[in-house]
């Protein structure tokens, strides 16, 4: 597709036209990738809007899963290119996947698709900065939707915090990320938006019967902050102390091969390495097989901007037990589904699973259906497409700039 007709007709026509800029292909692993594609076929299905995915390639060698592209959201992949001279990069250790990297041929594909509004997902980085720029040369208004990790330096040092304010409208995920922003940030209360993350499919009702042990699943990518090794410490609690029978499956995008190698050795250091299994890059068939087979959900990550895997849990039924994170904690107490441990230690985590095993606190199962019917992506993205119709309305942008030509972009089939 050429991307002189990125905009569709000569004349614009009563639609109006997104432009998502994001460092991965929509189709990738894991949260950003998803909530990028979420927001944007939520707007082109639900809110008529044009939309154009300006879509990175991502890290070197990173899986990529295929999307059911329905022709409402254009994907155009560009080149993620490291600046000369930076060091290889993870986003584990380092400050973010696009920290030291900029996406190349950006600013034509940005010329041809006039956008009415520019909208960079998710992290603050380089490539931020780099759509904020191309935003300011068309004039036309700047959205972000930052993924904020509070405990994580660059997000929210004082260039990023200088960043945040500088930006048309700022979309955050949980309450934590708005107080900060508006707080500490200094980011004016009403450039901030609360988006609820949606969900969509039926909610399913768990029919399977019980087995002897506890089946526990674990969501999550093999890196350190997701620190999964706290839930091996907690399995090896359950069964020496509290009695409690269990099964720990892990899974998750083999991130860091150094973590899996780490934790394999700490559960045979802790004698479950029968009660484990690691399943690293499954596929999403067998992945929603998995959540069906479980009785509880694990979740100890110590930074997120959300908890996407915990809505996902929430939503299938099955029940998650969780550390006191200020985000995905959240979605726990707010569904009022699933059990918060009352400290981020194995030991209560642990605690927390035998309380609900022993039907103390059995789950509530309406109030969850109730929390899921105001989280579809139609209800969700409604306040998202009316602030940025209205942030269109007001700015003068340059519509009427030529679409460029000559270039091809790749869309995503």
């Amino acid at each position: 597709m050429a991307l002189g007709r990125l905009a569709g007709t000569t004349e614009r026509d009563a639609r109006v036209t997104l432009l998502v800029v994001t460092p991965w292909p929509l189709g990738s692993r894991g949260g950003g990738p998803r909530l990028a594609r979420e927001v944007a076929v939520a707007m082109a299905t639900h809110h008529g809007w044009r939309v154009h995915v300006a879509a990175g390639t991502g890290l070197p060698g990173s899986p990529a899963v295929p999307v059911d592209n329905t022709g409402l959201v254009r994907e155009i992949r560009v080149p993620l290119v490291q600046h000369t001279g930076a060091r290889r990069w993870w986003w584990d250790r380092c400050d973010n996947i696009a920290s030291a990297a900029h996406l190349e041929g950006l600013d034509p594909l940005a010329d041809a698709a006039r956008p009415d509004v520019i909208m960079y997902a998710s992290h603050y980085s380089s490539a931020a900065e780099q759509t904020a720029a191309v935003a300011a040369r068309l004039r036309t208004p700047f959205v972000l939707l930052p993924a904020i990790h509070l405990d994580h330096r660059r997000h929210v040092d004082r260039s990023a915090r200088r960043f945040y304010r500088s930006a048309d409208l700022v979309v955050c995920l949980s309450r934590a990320e708005r107080e900060w922003l508006v707080r500490t940030a200094r980011v004016p209360a009403e450039k901030v938006l609360w988006l609820q993350c949606g969900w969509h499919g039926p909610a399913a009702n768990r029919s399977r019967p019980r087995e002897h042990s506890v089946r526990l699943l674990t969501v999550a990518a093999f890196v350190r902050h997701k620190q999964v090794d706290h839930q091996l410490r907690a399995l090896a609690r359950m069964r020496d102390t509290l009695g409690l029978r269990a099964r720990l499956t892990c899974a998750g995008a083999l991130a860091d091969a150094s973590t899996l190698d780490r934790l394999r050795r700490l559960a045979r250091r802790l004698d479950i390495e029968d009660d484990v299994a690691f399943r690293p890059d499954v596929p999403g068939a067998d992945l929603a097989r998995l959540y069906e087979d479980a009785d509880y959900f694990l979740f100890t990550s110590r930074s997120e901007s959300l908890g996407l895997v915990v809505l996902d849990a929430i939503a299938s039924g099955l029940v998650p037990v969780v550390y006191p994170h200020p985000a995905y904690g959240q979605l726990v107490k707010s569904s009022g589904f699933g059990a918060v441990a009352n400290r981020a230690t194995p030991a209560a985590l642990a605690e927390a699973v035998c309380l609900a095993e022993s039907g103390l606190a059995p789950p509530d199962r309406g109030a969850r259906l109730n929390w899921l019917r105001q989280r579809t992506w139609p209800l969700a993205s409604a306040p998202l497409a009316g602030a940025l119709r209205r942030l269109s309305a007001s700015h003068p942008h340059e519509g009427s700039r030529k679409p460029a030509r000559g270039l091809t972009a790749r869309r995503q089939s």
